[in-house]
């Protein structure tokens, strides 16, 4: 037993030193639905879209973190989507009204990348609605943090 253990060690060891170790993990492939019409992204699907970053502090996260992911706008406006209201849903059903303005006053994302790992469900993800806190003090309040739904898992028009 010990030199099977000796042996994966050393095997494990051997893929670590020469540059083989398993690269980064890959991003979950949950789709996220918008609007009623059938249209849905993956995180691939939304690295192919331009790119937003934000660094920002958030109340669920000790410090600032750096957020990456599509404007929320930008979304909307590939799914179509116009409503003066948005209805996010997560996986466990927890939804959340969003205005539709919020989108178009603020740089709000759909992240899907914090600190340049993509999120796992387990950490938040695959999608988190981020709004710039830190760049927009006025956002920093009770009302704002109710809006950033994360393992958001479809976004209607309301």
């Amino acid at each position: 037993m010990f030199i099977l253990r000796t042996g994966l060690l050393a095997v494990f060891l051997l893929f670590s030193w020469s540059g083989l170790a398993p690269a980064q993990e890959q991003p979950e492939t949950l789709p996220l639905a918008i609007g009623t019409e059938g249209y849905k992204v993956t995180v691939a699907d939304l690295e192919k879209m331009p790119q937003t970053r934000i660094v920002t502090a958030t109340p669920f996260l000790p410090g600032t973190a750096t957020f990456e992911g599509v404007l929320l706008r930008e979304l909307l406006k590939a799914a179509k989507l116009t409503a003066p209201s948005l209805v996010m849903t997560a996986l466990n059903d927890y939804r959340v009204e969003v205005p539709a303005s919020d989108a178009e006053n603020y740089d709000v994302i759909v992240a899907y990348k914090v600190d340049g790992k993509y999120m796992r469900v387990r950490d938040k993800g695959p999608f988190w609605l981020i709004y710039p806190l830190d760049q927009h003090p006025e956002l920093r309040n009770e009302q704002t943090a109710t809006k950033m739904i994360w393992q958001i898992k479809a976004i209607d028009g309301e």
